[in-house]
C-alpha cells in the first residue's frame, strides 16, 4: 500500500483536517520536463521566467502538471538506492507547512533520518558535493546520472568545490528534458557556498559549518551523533567512487 509508507518518513505528523496522507513513490524515470521544472522551483529559490526559459515551457503546461500530481493527500518522493542505504526526496504539501524534505536511511535503520529541508527557511546543507557526486556515481546511465544531480543538487551546499559544478547542472538539466536557456538557469542555480565541511573528532562523521543544518552537531536542530555517524557512513565515497579523494 503506497500509504504504509507515510508513517515511515513521518511518524509524528498529525494533519489538522484529518486527511490520510499517502507517500506516493514516483521513478525517476517516469518524471517529465514539467515535473523538474516543479521540481527545481520548489527545491530552490530561483525566478519562474527562469525556469520555464530553461526547460522551454510555459506557465499553463508546468501548472497543469502541478495539478495532475501534486495535492494536499499525496506527497510524491523519489527514493533512491545507495548501496545498502536509501536516499529519498518527499515533496510535503500540507497548506502553510509545505516544502521539500530529503531523507537517508543508513543501513540497519528502520526509519529514515530527515537530513535537510527546503521550506521558508532552510534547514541545509543536507549533502556535500563529493556525497552528491558519490550517489550521481552509483546510476547505470546517463539519464539517470542526469535526474540525480538535478534531483539531490539542491541540498548541498559546499565551500570545497572544484569549479565545474555549474556547467555539471547544466549537461544534467538537458539530460531531464530542459530544451532552452539552460545556462542561465544553472547560473541562478549554481552551487551554493556558506558551508564547510569536516570531519568531527568525536563522532566521526562529516559534519558541516551552516547554522541550521541537521548536519551540524552544534546546530538546535541536528541529527543525534549516532544518526550523524550512520547518514555520514552511509553516503561517504568509497575507494574508487565518484568523489573520491585518493
Amino acid at each position: 500500500m503506497p500509504g504504509s509508507l507515510f508513517p515511515a518518513y513521518y511518524p509524528d505528523v498529525i494533519l489538522e483536517d484529518g486527511d490520510e496522507v499517502r507517500v506516493e513513490v514516483r521513478r525517476l524515470a517516469d518524471l517529465t520536463a514539467e515535473d523538474w521544472a516543479i521540481h527545481v522551483i520548489r527545491a530552490q529559490i530561483v525566478e519562474w521566467p527562469s525556469v520555464l526559459r530553461g526547460f522551454g515551457t510555459t506557465d499553463a503546461a508546468v501548472r497543469a502538471r502541478q495539478r495532475e500530481t501534486v495535492s494536499g493527500d499525496v506527497w510524491p518522493c523519489v527514493e533512491v538506492p545507495v548501496g545498502d542505504a536509501t536516499v529519498a526526496v518527499v515533496y510535503r504539501d500540507d497548506g502553510d507547512d509545505s516544502g521539500v524534505d530529503y531523507f537517508c536511511r543508513p543501513p540497519g535503520y528502520a526509519r529514515p533520518c530527515r537530513i535537510g529541508s527546503v521550506e521558508g527557511h532552510c534547514l541545509l546543507p543536507a549533502l556535500s558535493w563529493p556525497e552528491v557526486q558519490y550517489i550521481v556515481g552509483t546510476a547505470s546511465d546517463y539519464a539517470e546520472r542526469a535526474a540525480l544531480t538535478v534531483l539531490l543538487f539542491p541540498a548541498c551546499w559546499d565551500n570545497d568545490t572544484d569549479g565545474t559544478q555549474e556547467q555539471t547542472l547544466a549537461a544534467a538539466l538537458r539530460g531531464v528534458g530542459a530544451r532552452g536557456e539552460v545556462g542561465e538557469l544553472a547560473g541562478q542555480l549554481g552551487l551554493r557556498g556558506g558551508a564547510r565541511w569536516v570531519r568531527d573528532a568525536g563522532t566521526g562523521a562529516m559534519v558541516c559549518d551552516s547554522a541550521y543544518s541537521l548536519r551540524n552537531p552544534l546546530s538546535p536542530f541536528a541529527l543525534s551523533g549516532g544518526a550523524l555517524r550512520a547518514v555520514s557512513e552511509a553516503l561517504a565515497p568509497g575507494p574508487g567512487a565518484v568523489g573520491a579523494s585518493a
